[in-house]
């Protein structure tokens, strides 16, 4: 169960959201969107969430879902950087509350969020959803190799992500890294986290979990259907310091 009890914005024109009772799938969806490409703005008297994304398969299913869960007002806008990338614009005191009552985890600076508490205890239908939504939004998939990456600043994140992949029986390493951010001004490297998914685990997340986007899929099934004998003579122990290479 999630908590509505909040007092609403008194202003006039005001975005006025309701509330889900529940943590459903699309609430795990939409938290997933947020803590992988989601910036939060908060001011004295205003709090702004932005998700921005190039896929349009994954800023319309942002909208969809926003729109479903909170009948909030969104605003898309075109960022100056590329024509294909958009940022869905909310405007809501009142969803502020709400999520700092349900899922506070998602209010934090990138190098502090972590997934909620409540999504982590869920059932594994609303942690999957979290799961796809999140390395959909945050992760890569190789063109020529069973393997599935994600990074990120936090590393507690990283690790509970670790622990939600397990409950499906999927089996990750983590490595730390130097790297500038690609979405900063930071001219100096910063220290990130990355988890690898590879070999028949990769294969066992396609079918456990999957992809949301056209785009990933088709990358997936290549994953699946792949005639090269999978690898298993690889460490699969979760939060070992992995050692291979690593370009982007």
């Amino acid at each position: 169960k999630l908590n509505s009890s909040i007092n609403a914005s008194p202003a006039f024109n005001s975005n006025k959201i309701k509330f889900p009772q529940e943590a459903n799938e699309d609430f795990a969806r939409f938290a997933g969107y947020l803590v992988s490409e989601g910036y939060i703005l908060k001011r004295k008297t205003s709090t702004v969430f932005v998700f921005t994304n190039k896929d349009k398969e994954l800023w319309k299913d942002f909208e969809k879902i926003t729109k479903k869960l909170f009948n909030a007002r969104l605003r898309v806008k075109t960022k100056q950087i590329g024509k294909e990338t958009r940022e869905i614009i909310i405007n809501s005191v009142d969803l502020s509350k709400f999520l700092e009552l349900n899922a506070l985890e998602i209010m934090n600076k990138s190098r502090n969020r972590d997934i909620p508490q409540v999504i982590l205890k869920s059932p594994e239908k609303i942690a999957k959803q979290f799961i796809k939504a999140f390395i959909e939004a945050e992760g890569s998939v190789a063109k020529d190799r069973r393997v599935i990456e994600v990074v990120s600043a936090s590393e507690k994140l990283i690790e509970n992500l670790q622990t939600l992949l397990l409950r499906f029986g999927i089996y990750s390493t983590k490595r730390e890294m130097l790297t500038r951010a690609t979405n900063g001004k930071m001219k100096e490297k910063q220290k990130y986290f990355k988890i690898t998914v590879s070999g028949k685990q990769a294969v066992d997340y396609v079918k456990k979990i999957g992809f949301i986007s056209k785009r990933k899929q088709e990358s997936a099934l290549k994953i699946v259907e792949s005639k090269k004998k999978l690898n298993t003579n690889i460490d699969i122990v979760p939060n070992l310091k992995d050692e291979l290479k690593f370009s982007r």
